[in-house]
């Protein structure tokens, strides 16, 4: 591995991987830099606090693994990005319309084993499926040029011997590229379909606020370990932290200004707040628990603001 020393020019705080996964994460900075207006796919980024409880803190889902409506197919072809997975069971087979894919859209997705990469905290003691961002290949030196986290989970410039990509690859296990093919589109078509689209999703939304009410029974429920509950509901809160501070990006390209906006961005910093809190206990073991329900009392009601002003916004 050769390391470029530097990190990747994007927006860190926004497209974080608090909310956004490897592969969603990618995409949206790549496509941004491309021109894309990423920031419309977060319609429906808000994702409700019952959905956070119910995968992450009742059924254990890592949070790499949370599900929402947040970015799919129909999303990316709204913004003008036709997105393709491809599946081929050995590097070798692939190269060829993976360099197509790079010289055509600036850059691909490949699958792979993190295992094999210098660079990931897990290289040669776990295997962890991955995307990482493919940007560029040198013929002479048989070598390519990637994009991926840093330790610190920023994104950064590396460059791995095409052996070592193909190793990623070949010992994965789901072998599969994805490309994202960018197709010219009005941006007042992009606009209003992506109103429409965020009209239909708060029509149907819906949140209890059962994390935010309950929050102290949740964090003493006697049939869990303190130490795990502790480290899901970082993981629950940073969702809603990310969750939220995307959702204000969507609604600024509505109405910079409107109240929704600053909400949102409040309902965000809120959350991020009591995601420290719980990285604060995870580590002493210990944690104020009148303290953090009161903030989460006040997530609740600011959560309940932001519904109604965004629906007010984008009717």
């Amino acid at each position: 591995m050769t390391r470029a020393d530097s990190i990747y020019a994007y927006n860190i705080e926004l497209y974080s991987r608090n909310f956004l996964n490897c592969a969603q994460r990618h995409s949206v900075v790549m496509l941004r830099e491309r021109g894309v207006a990423v920031d419309y796919l977060f319609h429906n980024s808000l994702v409700s606090s019952d959905e956070v409880l119910e995968q992450i803190v009742r059924n254990l889902t890592p949070k790499y693994d949370f599900a929402s409506a947040c970015l799919s197919d129909d999303d990316f072809r709204r913004v003008g990005v036709a997105r393709e997975c491809f599946r081929v069971d050995h590097y070798a087979d692939a190269q060829s319309d993976i360099l197509a894919c790079v010289e055509r859209d600036g850059f691909v997705l490949l699958a792979g084993d993190v295992f094999y990469f210098q660079h990931c905290p897990e290289y040669r003691n776990r295997h962890l499926f991955h995307l990482v961002a493919l940007r560029g290949f040198d013929d002479q030196q048989s070598q390519w040029t990637l994009v991926d986290d840093n330790p610190a989970s920023v994104l950064s410039w590396y460059r791995y011997p095409q052996a070592q990509i193909a190793d990623f690859y070949n010992n994965n296990s789901v072998r599969e590229y994805r490309s994202y093919r960018q197709q010219p589109m009005d941006l007042a078509e992009i606009r209003g379909n992506s109103r429409l689209a965020g009209q239909r999703y708060l029509a149907g939304y819906n949140d209890s606020g059962v994390l935010l009410t309950q929050l102290r029974d949740i964090i003493n429920a006697p049939w869990q370990s303190t130490t795990l509950q502790y480290g899901r509901l970082h993981d629950a809160f940073a969702l809603m932290t990310g969750s939220r501070r995307c959702y204000a990006a969507f609604l600024a390209l509505m109405q910079p200004d409107h109240a929704s906006v600053l909400l949102a961005n409040s309902c965000a910093q809120l959350a991020g707040r009591l995601r420290n809190s719980f990285v604060q206990a995870r580590l002493t073991g210990r944690c104020s628990v009148d303290k953090i329900c009161a903030r989460a009392s006040e997530l609740y009601a600011l959560e309940g603001q932001l519904l109604k002003s965004a629906q007010q916004l984008i009717r």
